[in-house]
């Protein structure tokens, strides 16, 4: 009875015992899932924290979209850019020296035994004031129109000798006012210098008196036009200021003195100018 009871006894402790242990690996397999879950989750967290923190720091660090258009090189600026050629309205003063040659067919009465074929050179200086407007008709080609007015100073005397001392002929010439016009087309060397054609219309006033021993003077005040060449160059020194050297040939009508000397003058010009010149904005 009492081996019976101890068989019992350690039966129902047997069991007792292997439920516990079956209760406490239950326990411990729900505790590790459970762990493995949470752990499963927070690295799923931190993996998303990192990701999120690795995004925006790319976005913040990240070069520029190398797909796109690339940008037009930038054009470098010349700081040391002189003034440029610029188009419109001008006006300006001029200053010069030049040679009025005047060929004098000399025929005097005959009894002065006279005749000669005298070239007078009245030298002198030449001043005045001109305005034009000029512009490039392309990124070469320049064209101007131009209008002026001089004062001159140009004065000669000239005596001839009948060559036996008994009768001397004198002649005379200065000159008066010049007016002129002109085109002035021309090619542009740099952006601030051009060198141009002068072809214009020149008028001038020319003055002869003529005197010989035993006659009347003549006198005889005439104004005369004529065709002008001339070539040039110019160039900006500052903005709206330039400056300017000039070569002008003009050829002028012909004119006869009063009687009795009847003298054929047949005046032409070679004239040196420099000019300052405002340009309007």
């Amino acid at each position: 009875m009492n081996r019976i009871a101890w068989k019992l006894v350690f039966c129902t402790s047997l069991a007792s015992l292997c439920s516990a242990s079956e209760l406490a690996h239950a326990r411990g397999v729900g505790n590790v899932s459970a762990g493995v879950v949470a752990g499963k989750i927070a690295q799923t967290q931190t993996g998303a924290t990192e990701a999120v923190e690795q995004t925006e720091a790319g976005a913040i660090a990240a070069p520029a979209d190398t797909t796109a258009s690339p940008a037009a090189p930038a054009v470098p600026v010349n700081l040391c850019q002189g003034p440029t050629l610029m188009p419109g309205w001008y006006m300006g003063a001029q200053l010069g020296y030049g040679t009025y040659r005047v060929r004098n067919s000399i025929s005097n009465p005959a009894s002065s035994g006279i005749t000669s074929n005298l070239v007078a050179a009245a030298n002198g200086y030449a001043a005045g004031i001109l305005m034009g407007y000029g512009r490039m008709v392309n990124p070469w080609i320049y064209i101007g129109a131009e209008a002026f007015i001089n004062a001159n100073n140009f004065d000669q005397n000239y005596s001839y000798n009948n060559g036996i001392g008994t009768s001397t002929y004198i002649n005379q010439t200065n000159s008066g006012p010049t007016l002129g016009i002109g085109i002035l087309p021309g090619i542009k060397l740099t952006e601030s210098t051009l060198t141009y054609l002068r072809l214009g219309w020149n008028r001038v006033t020319i003055k002869t008196i003529e005197t010989f021993t035993g006659a009347v003077s003549g006198n005889r005040s005439i104004s005369r036009t004529g065709f002008v060449f001339g070539v040039g160059i110019e160039t900006l020194i500052m903005d709206n200021y330039s400056v300017r050297g000039e070569f002008d040939h003009m050829y002028f009508n012909s004119y006869q003195s009063y009687n009795p000397y009847n003298t054929l003058v047949n005046p032409s010009s070679n004239q040196y100018m420099l000019s300052f010149i405002y340009h309007f904005a």
